[in-house]
């Protein structure tokens, strides 16, 4: 009888967990298995989102080579388009099925459904639609294993306590920075202890799962590995309660621990630095399965002292206009970002009278309009997204944030497909719509397209700046749409990308490599001295720099010809849209 456990805790920091910090965190289930197998200091994650960091994890590929890396786009509809893993690559858990084995997943974060590939294989898929509540998954393994009693198995378990550490009644808002603090009503410290609550829940879990397979007589035939899929951010580098916008160390640092049965090597703590793609193949060499022609290596000869160096991990991130990469070593790190699309920052003092601009943001008592972000585009096309605040039937009339448009019989209804057809006399006050129309010299706005959308989420406005106000204290005030628009230091503006979308379907890596970037930025961080990363010494430390980018280089290099570069894309259903709003991934 031979078993392996695989134990994700989604967004789980290794700073929180208290045999990594080194003091009582409250973890006592986590650390006793600390206790009971091997720490692994230095485990880095491939991707700092679920998505590229799980399919990584069940393929022993990085995200450029199994093509899961991207997030989705929005079709003309209102739906989401998203990419799933390619059929053409095995997972782990199709293998250990093919090879004989019992196969079971369980878990909640919606990104994990079937429709999108990652759990492909498992005889058993226990998803479950839930939020953060992993009580539930542990009564799922009981009750499987107490039917099932499996003679040899893989269990992949993902817990989402932490992800959404918030209330359940609060739906988190996650701008590009994170959480907006003003509209959950919570300091940054009450938002950290609830994370930090969250830990301490998800412990409790953990200790269920263990005394469920004492009392099946079945722990010292199991190999546990217990990580996470990335770490969270808590305000180190501008976001909080956020995660897959960067490579930083409190996003890629993961915690890892190994129970051996029997608790062989119990206590060893090994700093040297390791993947999440060593999972595949650690568990394949465990359960004596040929291995995979994959660049993830097995653990096991690591843990047994028959592997003495691994010299760097790497990670990538991977954004329509974006493109960064990580090589991480005992005492370093060192990050290059790459912009791929013809984008620039800018200031407030870029906006000026005449441009189009697309402001996504929240409106406040008065008529303001508060954005986190303001978009510079080539093409005036007028839009408002938000709340409808009135409704007039006799005049087919609708407004939303005090701007009202005319409703005639070209306008175009889109609905979800869960929501029957939308129509005018289907609008009510406090539905949430984007409404695109003309604005006409004489003031009026005609409706060309009314599609209906999900609660909760930012608002937008988009339209000519029709004028420049510049206040106290460096603020500035733009008017668009009739609408004054406040913005702050706070307020990321950027210049509209190119629309040569032929640039898109080239893979990152070989734009790298072949030079077609339109801009790098390199930061090299002592992990050892600061580990919050706020000092970057690129500058201090040329040597160092130099040696990691080869080493990044010579990576990236490997790459070449491995890259996945076409893969599947699947519509996504309005359930699923909707589990992924309450997760805070899509407004």
């Amino acid at each position: 009888m031979t078993h392996v456990m695989l134990i994700l805790v989604d967004a789980m920091r290794a700073d929180h967990l208290g045999c990594y910090a080194g003091e009582d965190l409250g973890t006592p289930n986590m650390d006793r298995l600390a206790r009971q197998g091997i720490v692994f200091e230095n485990a880095i994650s491939q991707g700092s989102w679920t998505r590229p960091s799980t399919a990584s994890m069940m393929t022993g590929l990085y995200p450029s080579q199994n093509g899961v890396g991207s997030r989705w786009s929005k079709t003309d509809e209102g739906r989401l388009s998203a990419r799933s893993l390619d059929p053409s690559i095995p997972t782990l858990a199709e293998i250990l099925t093919a090879g004989g084995h019992t196969t079971a997943f369980m878990g909640g974060n919606a990104i994990l459904k079937p429709l999108f590939g990652v759990t492909r294989g498992f005889t058993h898929n226990l998803w479950r639609s839930i939020a953060n509540d992993g009580a539930v998954i542990v009564e799922d393994f009981e009750r499987w294993m107490q039917t099932e009693r499996p003679k040899s198995s893989f269990c992949y378990m993902h817990f989402m306590d932490v992800h959404k550490p918030l209330p359940m009644e609060t739906i988190p808002a996650r701008l590009d920075t994170g959480l907006d603090l003003d509209l959950v009503h919570e300091s940054k410290n009450e938002l950290m202890s609830y994370y930090a609550a969250a830990v301490r829940r998800v412990d409790q879990h953990i200790g269920g799962v263990i005394r469920t397979l004492e009392t099946a007589g079945m722990l010292e035939d199991t190999l546990i590995i217990f990580s996470a899929d990335h770490g969270e951010e808590l305000g180190e580098h501008g976001g909080m309660l956020s995660h897959g916008r960067t490579l930083y160390r409190e996003l890629v640092h993961v915690p890892l621990i190994v129970r051996l049965p029997g608790q062989a090597f119990a206590g060893e703590r090994i700093d040297q630095p390791v993947q999440l793609i060593d999972f595949m193949p650690t568990i394949l060499d465990y359960l004596q399965c040929p291995p995979m022609d994959v660049p993830g290596r097995s653990l096991l000869p690591l843990i047994r002292g028959e592997e003495t160096e691994r010299a760097a991990a790497f990670s990538e991130h991977v954004k329509p206009d974006r493109y960064g990469q990580s090589v991480t070593t005992r005492t370093h790190q060192l990050i290059q970002s790459y912009q791929l699309e013809n984008t620039r920052p800018g200031s407030p003092a870029d906006l000026q009278p005449g441009l189009s601009v697309a402001a996504k943001g929240q409106r406040i008592q008065g008529g303001r309009f508060i954005p986190t972000k303001v978009l510079i585009q080539r093409e005036d096309r007028p839009t408002l997204s938000g709340t409808v605040e009135r409704v007039d039937a006799e005049s087919s009339l609708v407004t939303l944030m005090g701007i009202t448009c005319q409703i005639n019989e070209d306008t175009r209804f889109v609905s979800k497909e869960d929501s029957g057809p939308l129509t005018f006399d289907g609008l009510a006050v406090g539905d949430r719509v984007t409404l695109n129309f003309t604005a006409e010299s004489n003031g009026r706005h005609v409706a060309t397209t009314v599609k209906r959308k999900a609660p909760g989420g930012k608002s937008k406005i988009e339209g000519r700046i029709e004028r420049v106000q510049d206040m106290k204290g460096g603020l500035r005030s733009i008017t668009v749409l009739g609408t004054d628009i406040l913005i702050d230091s706070n307020t990321k503006v950027q210049a509209m990308k190119d629309e040569n979308r032929e640039e898109m379907k080239v893979s990152p890596v070989s734009r790298v490599l072949t030079g077609d970037f339109i801009d790098m930025h390199t930061e090299l961080y002592d992990v050892t001295s600061d580990p919050a990363e706020a000092r970057d010494i690129v500058d201090e430390r040329p040597d160092i720099a130099q040696e990691l980018e080869e080493m990044l280089a010579l990576w990236t290099q490997s790459l070449l010809g491995q890259v996945q570069e076409t893969t599947g894309s699947v519509d996504v259903d309005p359930e699923t849209m909707e589990q992924l709003r309450l997760m805070g991934y899509v407004e």
